[in-house]
């Protein structure tokens, strides 16, 4: 009786022991919890031409530190982005939020590809704005499989049918078709020459008088009281854009928002501070445009504020204009 009254107080305690232990471990678990985690992930590494995968962007940190997700934009890498969305922020435990951003992706190049890191921009209490990034993901593009119903839309070929001979009839009208097409060739090329003839002979307008006039049109739409923010945002950010490439002669009318970034960032023609501008701008603006974000009135005026700040602080000086006259112009006027 003795002995197991002994052995019943002796597995007692133990377990006591243990749970004091793994509570002791929970608690450093969550002291050495880093501020904040950047992970990505698919929902399948090997896809087949024509399927999509579902790429996913999460971010774990505390609730004090402000995050800043990867802006959307039309492609990720080798792969064209169908859709796109956001959750978040969700508390995860006290002091502990958690951010998702996902995209559905396709291609139909086979092969393996690489998606790349995911940037996440935040900043810590008292603390500058750092980068944090995800590490790359690889997929595997195959060939469609050969299943019953991956098949049953592919049609045999059908057997030839003979067409009435016509020859001359098709002859004639293929000599027409050239003979249209090289009047319409030669025509074009003297009209384009005597286009840049007299274009050589055109002094070239500053950046900044386009942008201001561009600027002031706009306003002068009342676009925000008439509810198309969207389109606001998207003239507005197209404005910006056209006055760098037009002021430092960058050549990137096809871009995507972080790819326009990178090339005025290796060209340096901006300080540092009107990049950072250029930067929070234009993320801003793909935030409206592509994620739905509806801003506050603030935040409108802050972004034209913003665009205006930019071409007063980076226009052309008068001495810089007296350099450049009747230089032919290069980048046409956004109308």
């Amino acid at each position: 009786m003795t002995f197991h009254f002994h052995k019943h107080m002796f597995g007692s305690a133990m377990a006591l022991v243990v749970l004091a232990f793994l509570m002791v471990e929970s608690a450093k678990a969550d002291e050495a919890a880093p501020p904040i985690t950047v992970r990505a992930e698919v929902d399948k590494p090997t896809i087949h031409i024509g399927e999509r995968v579902r790429y996913t962007i999460v971010v774990d940190s505390d609730a004090s530190v402000e995050v800043t997700m990867p802006p959307f934009g039309d492609r990720l890498g080798a792969f064209a982005i169908k859709d796109f969305g956001a959750d978040g922020p969700k508390t995860l435990a006290p002091n502990r939020v958690r951010r998702q951003q996902w995209y559905l992706l396709d291609t139909f190049l086979l092969g393996g590809y690489a998606i790349p890191p995911a940037k996440v921009r935040y900043k810590l209490p008292n603390s500058m704005e750092r980068f944090l990034e995800s590490p790359a993901l690889f997929l595997t593009v195959e060939k469609m499989l050969a299943t019953p119903e991956a098949m049953k839309d592919i049609r045999d070929i059908q057997d030839v049918v003979d067409v009435p001979s016509r020859l001359w009839r098709v002859t004639l009208l293929v000599c027409g078709i050239v003979v249209v097409i090289v009047v319409l060739i030669v025509v074009g090329v003297w009209f384009a020459r005597r286009w840049r003839e007299r274009a050589a002979l055109v002094e070239r307008r500053p950046a900044h008088e386009i942008a201001y006039e561009q600027l002031d049109r706009l306003q002068a739409m009342n676009l925000i009281a008439a509810g198309k923010i969207r389109e606001y945002y998207f003239r507005l950010s197209e404005i910006v854009r056209y006055y760098i490439q037009n002021r430092f002669s960058i050549y990137a009318p096809d871009m995507t928002t972080e790819e326009f970034l990178d090339a005025v960032g290796r060209t340096r023609v901006l300080q540092d501070a009107h990049s950072d501008l250029v930067r929070r701008f234009l993320q801003h603006c793909d935030l409206v445009k592509f994620a739905k974000y509806n801003p506050q009135p603030f935040e409108i005026q802050e972004a034209y504020l913003s665009a205006r700040r930019l071409v007063d602080e980076t226009k052309q000086m008068e001495a810089e204009t007296a350099t450049n006259e009747k230089v032919p112009a290069t980048v046409a006027a956004q109308n």
